[in-house]
């Protein structure tokens, strides 16, 4: 297999143990909680995915075309919304303020970037435009793709905005976590960028 997956398997390991240790604390579930457990779940599912895609991408041939289409849009769509800090947005949104209408509909803004890639992701095996494979079956990326590095960059800079206007609200160690996610992340989607074949984003999502 020519891509890295050590990274993944434990971003696995260390989701897995984290969900591990948060059910058998039985933690209420509010908001917050139910929050942090789909966090964490889907680290783990795009981390998990993100090994099945990469042995596939290298062996094709195993797979009709709409599989492979399928378990990349498996992989994706959470993909899409752990390592690039969507959930981390939304999850500073709620905590740090009273949801009115007014903040309700500044919620629903910042779920327009996600469900824009999101529909694009869907409708690739029809446009191709996020990726697509050849008749040899070889894997390519879409003219579209760089947008999940623009999705990125809108909630990671939400995420700092939103951390820095109410950091009277967060606690240290809270603002510590956010801060190293949004360098990390940043850093490693440079890396990723540079390096395709190295699968480090779940690993870093996992850590944070």
């Amino acid at each position: 297999m020519n891509y890295v997956i050590y990274y993944d398997i434990v971003a696995v390991i260390l989701s897995i143990s984290i969900l591990f240790s948060f059910l058998r604390k039985k933690v209420i579930f509010t908001r917050l909680t139910k929050a942090f457990f789909v966090l964490v779940g889907c680290i783990c599912f795009s981390a998990i995915m993100d090994i099945i895609t990469a042995f596939y991408i290298d062996n094709p041939q195993n797979l009709p075309i709409w599989a492979l289409y399928l378990i990349n849009e498996l992989f994706f769509i959470p993909f899409s919304t752990v390592p690039f800090a969507f959930f981390y947005c939304i999850y500073l949104f709620v905590y740090t303020r009273k949801i009115n209408k007014k903040q309700k509909m500044y919620l629903q803004l910042l779920y327009l970037p996600y469900l824009i890639c999101i529909v694009a992701f869907l409708l690739t095996p029809l446009t191709k435009n996020m990726f697509y494979f050849e008749k040899d079956l070889s894997y390519h990326h879409g003219f579209l793709y760089p947008c999940l590095y623009v999705e990125a960059g809108f909630y990671l800079i939400s995420v700092l905005v939103l951390a820095t206007k109410n950091k009277k609200r967060l606690s240290k160690s809270q603002l510590i976590v956010i801060y190293f996610y949004t360098i990390a992340s940043s850093v490693t989607a440079v890396f990723q960028g540079a390096y395709p074949r190295v699968l480090f984003m779940n690993f870093i999502s996992s850590l944070a």
